[in-house]
């Protein structure tokens, strides 16, 4: 489960409508080792969506509430499946490379904000053997 919230930033507050918000565009998980590009899986959040890199919109309206992410990488098929809520928004292939490892938090892509902030609860990592 994850939540992508707006804290206060000292004595102001930002709100997901504000200028502040909107321009923030940061990466909330990637899976790294692509093969020509350092990811193959990105997901970007941007004036308020979740996006494959700054392109698909997985879902609108991400900001402050806890959604369900389930992300499925399929190496030897060399394809991806994002699921939020246990509905499947995207699939996308794969970006080559044979050693991938992913992380999720915040990473700054462009525009940062010192207010964006990212909470994650009940991971779990699936592998098939």
């Amino acid at each position: 489960m994850a939540t992508i919230t707006l804290p206060g930033c000292g004595s102001s507050r930002a709100t997901t409508s504000s200028p502040q918000a909107r321009r923030a565009y940061v990466s909330v998980m990637q899976i790294f080792g692509g093969g020509e590009t350092a990811t193959t899986l990105m997901l970007h959040v941007y004036d308020g969506a979740l996006r494959y890199y700054s392109q698909q919109e997985a879902e609108d309206g991400i900001y402050g509430r806890w959604f369900r992410l389930n992300v499925i990488h399929d190496v030897d098929a060399s394809s991806q499946a994002v699921f939020i809520d246990g509905v499947e928004k995207l699939w996308v292939p794969g970006r080559g490379g044979d050693s991938h490892y992913f992380k999720f938090g915040v990473y700054t892509q462009h525009n940062s904000s010192s207010c964006m902030e990212s909470r994650w609860k009940h991971i779990r990592i699936l592998r098939k053997d």
